[in-house]
């Protein structure tokens, strides 16, 4: 089969080459992936500049956004049949026996395994899983759409199960990439009173699509915080900031546009150290979230969302490609032309 590798840890040491397609276990299942989403952290790893982790275990087939059709199934899988619509978590291992999977974090595992990063992924015509991380789709999802579950449960780990965000909440949001869009279609689809999106003059193509799914947009170089609070919370300050580009600068933004006791979300990573004091989330009373990964209650959720149209992804998928043109898609995500780019093995 087709597969976008990485070959070694250095920038741009990746391509399309011919590999066996996965051999699956007892408890495993074949997907034929029909479209695998570009991360914004994937052309990080094509370019060996990611915060991270530093380094990722190569040679590996990149890629943890998916879905497709069950193509085989092993011996002891039970809930999952050959033909099924599937989406499928990036956790392709963690052990069930740690304090954290006890209880249910297994995404803190210390020995879990991330498609993409410490096996192999799902930029390729076929990737095997183990049944417990696999979430069937409901007849009317479309394939196109549940590629962008993954994206989805980040957003709603970190707001949803992360913060006390509430109907009539006011929000603003960091970053208008896919995580900032998809952060800002939440929470309105879940009630907040006014959401605004920030971003900055480099990001007109995004403020568009944000225009066109019903979200305002501030253009922070050109209009300053206080007046952003004032437009939108009266003065107050926001509820709930969510920090979606994972700069400095954009944290720093987050603790003087939240009003006091707020809540501020750390979603995007960023590789260097805060450089500013802290003192002001002290003088403010804020809560700061740092939420890693999702959860299962967290997929079954967001399928759902996906299926019923709460969150219309559509137009946050700008671009489809073959897999042969990867390097496009990164250029796209790179330029900020792309928000959503699928890829089509």
């Amino acid at each position: 089969m087709k597969a976008v590798v990485k070959y070694d840890n250095r920038d741009g040491a990746t391509k399309i080459i011919d590999v066996e397609v996965p051999e699956i276990t007892e408890h495993e299942v074949l997907i034929r992936v029909k479209y695998a989403g570009i991360c914004g952290g994937d052309p990080h790893i094509h370019h060996n500049s990611m915060s991270y982790p530093p380094t990722i275990e190569v040679p590996i087939i990149l890629g943890h956004e998916c879905s497709g059709i069950v193509k085989e199934v092993g011996s002891k899988v039970k809930n999952v049949a050959v033909g099924d619509k599937v989406t499928c978590e990036t956790h392709y291992g963690f052990c069930g026996q740690c304090f954290y999977c006890k209880q249910g974090s297994y995404n803190h595992c210390i020995d879990r395994k991330g498609l993409g990063a410490s096996v192999n992924g799902v930029f390729a015509e076929y990737v095997k899983v183990s049944e417990s991380v696999i979430h069937k789709l409901p007849k009317n999802l479309d394939l196109r759409k549940a590629a962008l579950t993954e994206p989805l449960c980040i957003v709603y780990n970190a707001i949803i199960n992360h913060t006390a965000f509430k109907g009539g909440d006011n929000v603003a949001i960091i970053g208008p990439g896919t995580i900032g869009l998809l952060s800002a279609m939440l929470v309105k689809a879940l009630g907040a009173a006014n959401v605004v999106i920030i971003g900055t003059d480099k990001d007109q193509r995004r403020y568009e699509i944000a225009t066109k799914i019903g979200i305002d947009t501030a253009d922070c170089t050109k209009l300053p915080k206080e007046e952003i609070v004032n437009k939108y919370t009266n003065g107050l300050g926001f509820d709930v900031v969510v920090d979606a580009a994972g700069n400095n600068p954009a944290f720093k933004m987050a603790v003087d546009l939240v009003r006091r006791e707020g809540e501020i979300s750390k979603i995007g990573f960023g590789p260097a150290p805060l450089d500013f004091s802290l003192d002001f989330l002290l003088l403010k009373g804020i809560s700061a979230h740092f939420a890693f990964s999702h959860s299962w209650g967290a997929w079954e959720k967001c399928v759902q969302l996906l299926a019923g149209n709460v969150v219309d992804v559509e137009e946050i998928i700008t671009h489809e490609l073959p897999l042969e043109e990867f390097e496009k898609g990164f250029e796209l995500i790179d330029s900020l032309e792309g928000i959503k780019v699928l890829l089509v093995p």
